[in-house]
């Protein structure tokens, strides 16, 4: 049972919980830190309360990467752990950086825009020695790759701030360096920003942009075919039937179509 923190509750002051969390983790043998933060990690991950609770997030994160580092100084690179443990390294390093970004891009921002930290990644395996193989789970339009693989939509918890803001280039450029941090690849998250504003636009019964100056200005940050031919699709579909807008999407999808 989840339990709201008393007023007079260490944890609700981050620099006190953070000394004496180094009080106690200096009691235990270094490998004991490292579960204990991993723990730590995980179960802050899975409590809803503190999941734009960037901050929290952060200390808990750097505290066990520095144990993860210390491990790395001993460990020998021979070891059948070490890939293991850099794997695990690589995780928690993702993490910290996508946090730095959201944390300073939505400073000023209310709580029900802010992304849901705790949903933009798969979470951490239960066994921190098992190799894993980390890959994208969806598709440009956020859906699933295969009918076979977990659904999992790292940009979800974007989709919010990027209709309430119509998609704005802004906050989206500010955001692009998390696609290759959430596992997917450049131009997603303008692909995306382009879907909201799109959406909110058809919802209010305004008019789309044109091609030039939306779909096609998406496109050139794709690479993949695939991705430009399904974005295409999408967009094709937005536009009224048989306008020249909806005859260039359709175009370029076809071209790209694999």
């Amino acid at each position: 049972e989840e339990r709201e923190l008393q007023p007079d509750d260490i944890r609700r002051d981050l620099s006190s919980t953070e000394k004496a969390t180094r009080d106690c983790l200096i009691l235990l043998p270094g490998l004991s830190r490292t579960m204990v933060l991993r723990k730590c990690v995980i179960a802050l991950e899975k409590d809803a309360r503190c999941s734009k609770d960037y901050d929290r997030q952060t200390l808990a994160l750097n505290l066990y990467r520095e144990c993860l580092d210390s491990l790395q100084t001993i460990m020998n690179v021979n070891d059948g752990r070490a890939k293991a443990h850099q794997q695990e390294t690589n995780r928690i390093e993702r993490r910290q950086q996508a946090l730095v970004i959201i944390s300073s891009t939505f400073d000023n921002f209310s709580d029900d825009l802010k992304p849901d930290y705790s949903k933009m990644f798969d979470p951490l395996p239960k066994d921190v020695a098992a190799r894993t193989v980390e890959s994208r789970k969806c598709n440009i339009l956020g859906t699933n790759l295969s009918p076979t693989s977990t659904s999992f939509d790292p940009l979800a918890p974007f989709d919010p701030v990027l209709e309430d803001m119509n998609g704005s280039e802004s906050i989206t450029t500010l955001l692009a360096p998390l696609c290759r941090l959430l596992l997917l690849p450049d131009g997603y998250l303008h692909a995306r920003a382009l879907i909201a504003r799109f959406e909110k636009l058809r919802k209010s019964g305004a008019a789309l942009p044109s091609y030039e100056s939306s779909v096609e200005i998406a496109v050139k940050k794709l690479k993949a075919c695939q991705d430009k031919a399904d974005f295409g699709r999408w967009c094709s579909l937005q536009y009224p039937a048989g306008s020249a807008e909806q005859l260039k999407c359709l175009d370029m999808a076809y071209s790209n179509a694999t």
